[in-house]
């Protein structure tokens, strides 16, 4: 029998650190909202864009934005990952049903 477990921390930052997560979670808002934008830019015109092709792009973004510079890299970078995994789930998820739908069940 597989036992689990899990463990529960609370954290307290201090004045900085907090204004680093909230800067840190507005930039990553904004990554992902821009790599929406243009993921569904490219799919309009039929073009593919990978994940990868887009984080390639995000220092064109900084130079845009310098305010980008003052967060991690790493956050910004799990935007792009969890939009095209969001992609990929959708689409997915349609690909599944229509093989469903082709067998008749």
């Amino acid at each position: 029998m597989l036992l689990r477990k899990a463990y529960r921390y609370r954290i307290y930052p201090d004045a900085a650190q907090e204004e680093l997560f909230r800067r840190t979670i507005g930039c990553c808002r904004l990554v992902y909202n821009l790599c929406l934008e243009q993921k569904n830019e490219y799919l309009r015109h039929r073009k593919s864009l990978s994940k990868f092709d887009q984080i390639k792009e995000l220092t064109a973004l900084k130079e845009a934005f310098d305010f980008l510079y003052e967060v991690p890299h790493h956050p910004l970078q799990q935007a792009v990952h969890d939009l095209h995994a969001a992609f990929d789930n959708y689409f997915g998820g349609l690909k599944r049903k229509r093989e469903l739908a082709i067998r008749g069940i």
